[in-house]
């Protein structure tokens, strides 16, 4: 395990870049799935990120088995709901006074 932020390799700072390159270039403030997996991805490892803590965590997998496909559906985040819903989630936080939904327990929540 480490965080992004104290790795000396450089990596971190790689990923950070191209992450906020590509919301500049799109205009959209997207996700950061794709990236972690080029820049901290290995063969035989699966990687996680808590993007709580930004901690990513390489673990060797050698008991499971992964499916990959290609739906060859074209994503476009530029013209998709993400954006207002990512909005809708930081509104919900602030008004909410947490960090993230992640900390609200489901239990009394209502639509």
């Amino acid at each position: 395990s480490y965080e992004l932020r104290k790795r000396k390799d450089g990596r971190d700072a790689f990923f950070r870049s191209i992450v906020e390159c590509e919301w500049e270039f799109s205009g959209v403030k997207g996700g950061c799935m794709d990236h972690l997996a080029i820049v901290y991805g290995r063969p035989g490892c699966v990687v996680s990120l808590d993007c709580r803590d930004e901690k990513v965590d390489a673990h060797i997998s050698t008991d499971a088995t992964f499916v990959l496909l290609d739906t060859r559906v074209k994503h476009d985040l530029e013209n998709s709901p993400y954006t207002d819903r990512r909005l809708a989630c930081e509104r919900c936080a602030k008004e909410l006074q947490v960090a993230s939904l992640r900390e609200v327990a489901d239990e009394g929540v209502t639509k």
